[in-house]
């Protein structure tokens, strides 16, 4: 039987009560979906290895964008390790029984705190797909525009990016003036990322966002947009620069003693 009529068989059957609907496969991810009055989309998530025959849930909604796994939840051991793998279809069924127990122990209580916004503002499909198909465009407008020359190193950078995070008013609009200087930060911040660590720009299809992916051959994927965004709301200067030292050393290649 093929996998994704497993899923749905099995999860999608156990959540449907709850109003979740089997959402289909993309990127090695078979999910389903919820859709709150307000709009606010929660998702569960089976992740398949890329490796080998193991499986993974997550958790994330169209407000809290980041996936959190069960480890992240709770430290239950029946439920903890990482990856789960399986040899046939009996086990893949077995897994997502154990993924629908979880879901309704925790993770729905989990997706409603998720489903909360943080913050008034948050990039919209409109903005990711802007940048996603104009980044070269972008990053050369914020260089001009700040007089930063080509060969700079984006550490010379840094107090322009926090000058533009500290100008937030706290009842400034979003207004399209501000989100082309967000995707113009953005762009110039991640391609100059890409320049010196490698990686890709991605688009994701079933968020309707992009991020950066494959960051010094890591499969880590990156909403540099949101972090831009949610730093210039809270007005604060530094969360990017901070953001960006966590990054860096999470991305750092294997053996470089990060």
């Amino acid at each position: 039987m093929q996998k994704g009529k497993i899923v749905e068989n099995i999860l999608g059957k156990r959540l449907v009560p709850y109003g979740f609907v089997y959402d289909g496969y993309s990127q090695r991810m078979w999910q389903l979906k919820k859709v709150l009055k307000n709009g606010v989309e929660q998702y569960v998530i089976v992740y398949k290895s890329g490796y080998d025959n193991s499986l993974r849930l997550g958790l994330c909604t169209s407000v809290h964008r980041g996936h959190l796994f069960i480890n992240d939840i709770t430290d239950d051991p029946k439920y903890s390790t990482q990856f789960i793998s399986y040899t046939d279809d009996e086990d893949f069924a077995a897994i997502l029984d154990l993924f629908a127990d979880f879901v309704l122990e925790s993770g729905l209580k989990k997706l409603d705190e998720i489903s909360k916004p943080l913050f008034r503002f948050d990039p919209d499909e409109n903005m990711h797909s802007y940048l996603f198909n104009n980044h070269p465009a972008l990053a050369n407008s914020f260089a001009e525009k700040n007089k930063i020359a080509a060969d700079s190193p984006l550490e010379n950078s840094f107090a322009i990016i926090e000058a533009i995070m500290a100008n937030n008013e706290k009842e400034k609009d979003f207004d399209d003036e501000a989100k082309l200087v967000l995707m113009e930060a953005t762009a110039f911040f991640a391609n100059k990322i890409i320049s010196r660590h490698g990686g890709n720009w991605e688009w994701q299809d079933p968020y309707k966002r992009c991020c950066l992916n494959h960051v010094n051959g890591k499969f880590f994927q990156y909403d540099f947009l949101k972090w831009f965004v949610n730093a210039w709301e809270k007005a604060d200067a530094g969360q990017i620069i901070r953001y960006y030292n966590a990054f860096i050393k999470a991305a750092a290649p294997l053996g470089s003693g990060h």
